[in-house]
């Protein structure tokens, strides 16, 4: 593929994925240098000595909750040491698994849900039923009756 066929119609180069993954590399590595120059140059500034080199010399501990937690110690050190632990905790906590909820079910039925009557049955949901469904639920036969008028 000679230079014309490797452009597309803006005539911008057209990257193949390997050439795009280590041109992103590449950008963000000199970013991340630039941040952390800027940074250590901020703190020196502020107080007066040289930034400390490394990670944070105190180990991060997860919140009292999930002290025994690793998976949340892993997490957390995903995160740059200026970000404070409750707000890792926080983004941390909305990415659990929520707790399976039982749904309450309708207020005005609230009678009729012990007894797994409906209010309304329609047509097709009234054919389904057999006498002897009738014979053993009386509140069904009537709740069917009931239907019947909105048919």
């Amino acid at each position: 593929m000679d230079e014309k066929e490797a452009r597309g119609e803006t005539g911008e180069k057209i990257y193949t994925e390997a050439e795009f993954n280590a041109k992103l590399d590449e950008l963000l590595s000199r970013k991340i240098a630039r941040r952390e120059a800027k940074l250590r140059r901020e703190y020196e500034s502020k107080y007066g000595e040289q930034a400390p080199a490394g990670p944070d010399p105190e180990p991060r501990e997860a919140p009292a909750a999930d002290s025994g937690s690793g998976e949340f110690q892993a997490f957390a050190e995903k995160f740059n040491p200026d970000v404070p632990l409750e707000e890792i905790y926080g983004i941390y906590d909305k990415m659990q698994p929520k707790k399976e909820v039982r749904t309450m079910g309708s207020l005005k039925n609230s009678l009729s849900q012990d007894s797994g009557v409906k209010d309304f049955y329609t047509k097709e949901e009234a054919l389904r039923f057999t006498r002897k469904d009738f014979d053993q639920n009386p509140a069904l036969f009537r709740a069917v009756e009931a239907s019947m008028a909105k048919w």
